[in-house]
């Protein structure tokens, strides 16, 4: 088919051809960019998900941890309420209103407050171990999303690679065909 074509025609396709050849010549440069791109992204998807793993790692030892609590929240709230309402009922004839023992009025006063105080820190620890909860699967999101990006960086490389590749063996085939054909770059 080439050798029937005008020379002119045949000129212009050589250096079409040339040209390709320039450019695949210049991708041996992209080639080792795309190589060491890859192995960035891959140490980099590494990277990422051993971060996501950290963060759901973490997440699991916080519910266990407020899993532990003596208390949950609703526990503490009506034990709180058991508390403030005995200190608002008061003795009855030096006997507690709940248990029917005998117990001075400082004893009895000394012995909720000091109930209420521990509630207070048994909030606080479950407060504290909520928000770290609610830190780690807000970082958990973001991780997962870098992951994500980065996943889709390494196909859109991958998709950039095989075109590439795609165009290399064109431009190969291309210059076979003029070299079977006897024309000269």
């Amino acid at each position: 088919e080439l050798a029937i074509k005008p020379r002119r025609q045949l000129g212009g396709e050589l250096r079409e051809v040339e040209s390709d050849l320039r450019a695949l010549l210049a991708g041996g440069e992209q080639d080792s960019a795309l190589a060491a791109a890859s192995r960035v992204a891959m140490a980099s998807d590494q990277a990422l998900a051993a971060a996501v793993a950290e963060a759901e790692a973490e997440i699991a030892r916080v519910e266990t941890a407020i899993a532990s609590q003596p208390a949950t929240s609703s526990r503490l709230k009506l034990h709180a309420q058991l508390l403030t309402n005995g200190q608002a009922y008061g003795l009855e004839d030096d006997h507690c209103p709940l248990c029917g023992s005998t117990i001075d009025e400082s004893s009895f006063m000394a012995h909720l407050t000091a109930a209420l105080e521990s509630i207070v820190e048994e909030n606080a620890v479950l407060a504290s171990l909520m928000q770290q909860r609610s830190g780690w699967q807000g970082e958990l999101a973001v991780r997962r999303t870098r992951l994500e990006e980065a996943r889709e960086l390494e196909a859109e490389r991958g998709r950039r690679a095989k075109a590439h590749l795609e165009f290399e063996a064109r431009v190969r085939a291309r210059a076979e065909q003029f070299k079977l054909a006897g024309a000269k770059p």
